[in-house]
């Protein structure tokens, strides 16, 4: 199940200050310390998933795709792409609270909000070959091999060049 993007927002509330969602998520572009923070984020909401499927799969059993989206105060997203597992938990979310306030992570959840998360099937493409590169795209290619500092680069451009069927 893919992990949904939705749930990360921002607040300014008392109850975010003990949120679970890092400060520093990426705002733009992927660098170093950014990419890690979201890897640590991504870390911890699986932490946190495999700590509550016990708790889900006693209270709902039959159950068992489930996923945190987020934990932020006193609401917990949880995501799921059964739309009869969202419907039941909907229904027992008041035992399934009774049951998270055991564990210490989920002690401060008074409210639980279920995402379906529909997985779309894998589209197959089919295209014919392509044609072969014409002279000036070849030396366009060829150009931009040479403004480019990083030798893979510069050699997977020259090799696309010389390409023939």
């Amino acid at each position: 199940m893919k992990l949904p993007v939705q749930p990360f927002k921002k607040s300014y509330s008392k109850a975010a200050e003990n949120s679970y969602t890092p400060k520093h998520l990426p705002k733009t572009g992927f660098q170093k310390n950014n990419f890690q923070d979201l890897q640590t984020h991504i870390a911890h909401l699986k932490n946190l998933t495999d700590k509550i499927l016990p708790v889900l799969q006693r209270i709902l059993p039959g159950y068992d795709m489930w996923q945190v989206a987020s934990l932020e105060g006193d609401l917990l997203c949880v995501a799921t792409d059964q739309h009869s597992a969202a419907s039941q938990l909907k229904y027992l979310q008041h035992h399934v609270l009774k049951a998270l306030e055991q564990l210490p992570e989920f002690a401060a959840v008074r409210r639980i909000k279920v995402v379906i998360e529909i997985q779309p099937s894998p589209k197959t493409i089919n295209h014919g070959r392509l044609p072969d590169l014409t002279p000036e795209v070849r030396q366009i290619l060829d150009d931009a091999a040479s403004a480019f500092l990083d030798r893979d680069i510069s050699e997977t451009l020259r090799r696309l060049a010389r390409y023939r069927r």
